[in-house]
């Protein structure tokens, strides 16, 4: 997933099979371009190229949606 007519394209395809795969695409995405959640996965301990089921991949605390601003690249928020 480089762009993110990539990441929507793919979500038009999705189905039970193609999940994991799409999910952890947009897992190791975020882990290399979301500097909040690649500083909170390093402290972990999590390496993200280790990481083959989704119900390995490390979930933000609810908290820090509330405490930080939590964006990957550059936009402005439409709302």
């Amino acid at each position: 997933m480089d762009t993110f007519e990539d990441f929507a394209a793919q979500l038009y395809t999705i189905n039970d099979e193609s999940f994991e795969n799409i999910a952890l695409s947009v897992f190791r995405h975020q882990a290399l371009h979301n500097d909040l959640y690649k500083r909170y996965i390093a402290l972990l301990g999590v390496d993200p190229r280790a990481v083959s089921k989704v119900r390995d991949i490390p979930f933000l605390p609810i908290s820090f949606f509330k405490t930080h601003k939590i964006r990957t690249g550059t936009w402005d928020p439409e709302t």
